[in-house]
């Protein structure tokens, strides 16, 4: 850092002044990693430090562990775990949001595949289009309710939880086949559905 005299730190620096007035840094590992956060992500749970040594596909060879790609890194959704978020309305979820995958599994629409994308639809349930145009439309009463309703905030953030239930992260700029954990994987949905039938196989895995 000091042979660039710092410039990476100044402009981190520079940028955060445009939100805050003032900065602590709590702790030595502030200096040389930070928590990242995808640009389509709104909860920091799919993030990872960077910079951060990644796992490598061969690594789970190694330990006997079959590397299932769409298992390890897509979210796990099923009827149990959208049951568990939903209650009441998991069959409008289904309908709305998800869409039938092979052996009981849920996909998620592509337009409803990332957080930033599930923030901008329930955002745009606000207003009537022809209000934002300058028009005479009246306020609707949208099929999720309003931002300041429990219910539609349960279902956004229901869907933030299924988007996050992965047990992966790919490497942000690494090579193929390189990964991080996610945060609290073990506390994921897909462990207890993925437990071997075979006592001598690694617990949370197929």
């Amino acid at each position: 850092m000091k042979e660039d005299d710092y410039d990476w730190w100044k402009r981190r620096f520079a940028q955060m002044s445009c939100y805050f007035d003032a900065f602590r840094i709590d702790h030595i590992l502030g200096f040389f990693r930070i928590w990242s956060i995808p640009q389509n992500a709104v909860e920091g749970i799919l993030g990872c430090f960077a910079p951060a040594i990644p796992v490598q596909v061969g690594e789970f060879a190694a330990r006997g562990i079959p590397f299932n790609y769409e298992r390890f890194t897509r979210p796990f959704i099923n009827d149990a775990v959208v049951q568990e978020l939903f209650g009441d309305r998991a069959a409008e979820v289904k309908c709305e949001f998800l869409n039938p995958a092979p052996h009981g599994t849920y996909l998620l629409k592509p337009e409803f595949a990332a957080q930033r994308d599930v923030e901008k639809y329930f955002a745009s349930l606000e207003t009537d289009p022809r209000q934002k145009e300058g028009g005479r439309g009246e306020r609707r009463e949208p099929h999720y309710f309003l931002e300041t309703d429990p219910v539609k905030r349960r279902l956004k953030e229901g869907l933030f939880d299924l988007i996050s239930n992965v047990l992966l992260i790919e490497a942000p700029g690494g090579a193929a086949g390189e990964f991080h954990f996610r945060l609290g994987m073990e506390q994921t949905a897909f462990v207890p559905a993925t437990r071997s039938p075979n006592p001598g196989a690694p617990e949370g895995f197929v």
